[in-house]
């Protein structure tokens, strides 16, 4: 999910909240304090809707930038996933290892770089497990 999409959506849902407390103060009607709260859930769903569009978009443009990669003539356009992911395991492994043999390695490298993998990893395989599904689901 976009970072931006989800500052968006939840500064729309917090303004509609005190918006509408606003309104339950200044209002006397209960008919328009109902339309005014109608207006604003109307407009709180909009922004949901917008939210979940830009994450569509945000989906669409990363699966054609892989996709023009992988059209690509270039060698490293085609493999930089798999050596980035290959690099932190073995770095990862190392430091790991060589730990455990009074090599000073700070501990937070080692975390972070297991974190980096675990990034990697379920982006890489779950991204490709992902489009073997879509494949899947458009053959049919």
């Amino acid at each position: 999910m976009s970072w931006i999409a989800e500052v968006f959506s939840s500064s729309v849902g917090t303004v509609v909240k005190e918006v509408g407390s606003a309104i339950d103060s200044l209002v006397t009607s209960d008919e328009e304090r109902l339309q005014l709260k109608n207006a604003l859930m109307k407009i709180e769903v909009e922004a949901s809707n917008k939210k979940d569009e830009l994450n569509l978009q945000y989906d669409k443009e990363v699966s054609a930038r892989h996709l023009a990669d992988m059209n690509s003539d270039s060698w490293l356009s085609k493999n930089i996933r798999p050596m980035t992911l290959i690099f932190i395991l073995v770095m990862y492994s190392l430091l790991s290892i060589s730990s455990g043999f009074d090599f000073q390695v700070t501990e937070s490298y080692v975390e972070l770089l297991g974190q980096w993998g675990m990034l990697i990893m379920s982006f890489y395989f779950g991204g490709r497990t992902v489009e073997k599904a879509i494949k899947h689901f458009k053959g049919k």
